[in-house]
Parts: C-alpha cells; sequence; structure tokens
C-alpha cells in the first residue's frame, strides 16, 4: 500500500480551493484573492499574497474583515477570480488593492502606471492623519523658512535695495516688510516695484 498520495490526488481529496475578500473598514477599499494550493481550506489562516495588503493586515487586523466568497476545486476558484476581477475591472478600480484582473497584466511591471493606479496606490498608503497642531506647525515653518526668505527674485540684481512703507520705514527684504505689515511678500514687492499704495523700492546705493 502507498504510503503517500501524488499532488494530483491530494488536492482532489484533501484540497478546498476558496475565493476571498479582505475589506479595510475605515476606507472600504477591498482586496480579492484565491487560496488553491494543496490541502487549503477557508479556515487555513491564509492572509493574502499581496505585498501592500498583507503588512497592512498583520500590522492592524482589527481594521479588515474577511469573508469566503466561494468554495470550490481550484480550476473553478481561479477561474471565478479572474471573472470577479476583470467584471469589476478591479486593476482601474481606486478602490481595489487588486494590481492586475487575474490575467497577469498588472497595471505597474516595467511601465509607467495609468493616473487611476497611482492614485490608488498612494491611497494605499494608509498611515494616522496628521493632527491639526501638526498641520498648524508646518504652516508657521513654511512662512519663516529660509525658503521664504531666499527666493530667486529676492537674490537677483534688481531687488538689492530697500522696500520703503508708507510710514518710509525701509526693510531689507519684501519678506520682512510683509511679517509686519500683512499683505504676501509677493504683493509688497509688486506695490513697491509699481510705487502703488504707499510703497516704493529703493536700490540700494542710491539716496532716498
Amino acid at each position: 500500500m502507498a504510503l503517500y498520495l501524488r499532488k494530483k490526488d491530494i488536492l482532489n481529496v484533501n484540497t478546498q480551493a476558496y475565493l476571498y475578500k479582505w475589506t479595510h473598514i475605515p476606507t472600504k477599499k477591498w482586496y480579492v484573492g484565491s487560496r488553491t494550493t494543496a490541502g487549503s481550506h477557508p479556515a487555513d489562516g491564509y492572509i493574502c499574497s499581496s505585498k501592500i495588503v498583507k503588512p497592512l493586515i498583520i500590522k492592524n487586523l482589527s481594521e479588515w474583515s474577511r469573508e469566503v466568497l466561494a468554495i470550490g476545486t481550484p480550476d473553478y476558484i481561479l477561474d471565478l477570480e479572474t471573472k470577479y476581477l476583470i467584471s469589476t475591472d478591479a486593476k482601474n478600480d481606486i478602490m481595489s488593492f487588486n494590481r492586475h484582473n487575474g490575467n497577469g497584466k498588472f497595471t505597474s511591471t516595467g511601465i509607467k502606471a495609468s493616473d487611476a493606479t497611482r492614485k490608488k496606490m498612494s491611497l494605499a498608503r494608509i498611515g494616522v492623519p496628521k493632527s491639526e497642531a501638526h498641520c498648524n506647525a508646518i504652516k508657521i515653518s513654511l512662512h519663516n523658512s529660509e525658503y521664504i526668505k531666499s527666493r530667486k527674485g529676492e537674490k537677483t540684481s534688481r531687488f538689492v535695495g530697500y522696500y520703503v512703507s508708507p510710514s518710509k520705514e525701509k526693510f531689507d527684504s519684501a519678506w520682512e516688510a510683509s511679517k509686519k505689515y500683512g499683505p504676501a511678500s509677493t504683493t509688497i514687492r509688486r506695490w513697491a516695484k509699481n510705487n502703488k499704495n504707499g510703497w516704493s523700492f529703493i536700490p540700494k546705493g542710491v539716496k532716498a
């Protein structure tokens, strides 16, 4: 009597291939896959093969729900998976994590990804939203950064001089004038250039 079964026999006797669906509860984004390997069954603990979805599920299982869509032979499940993905056009659906429609044609394999694919991949990067305080800190940092103070226009020779306010106060840059008077630095620069609203510009070396 044989002490083992051939792979074909194992598939026929023990395998319960199945089609499954994972749903990310907060965003409703989903991923559909199949499990057809020898000895598989719906309660075998298998997660998925997606390099995007699997780490997310492992990291926070409580945010995900799993459902078994169908059970059958491996050939039937593989065919059903392809039909399901094609019918939903999963690879182009921004609510889907699937990157192909079951036909092996990925949306990004050595070619430039479509806008829909890039959007899908971006949405897949699920993280903790930035707090309001964090966003405000970024705004303040940008407003006060050296980037604003050292814009290319400020460094060119035509902007080497003083921005003079309506009260005749001189500023080395439009940015500094903006901090005190409120209007954007670009607005003050435009006013000074055109002698509007009491603002003017005096090149260095020129007496006021």
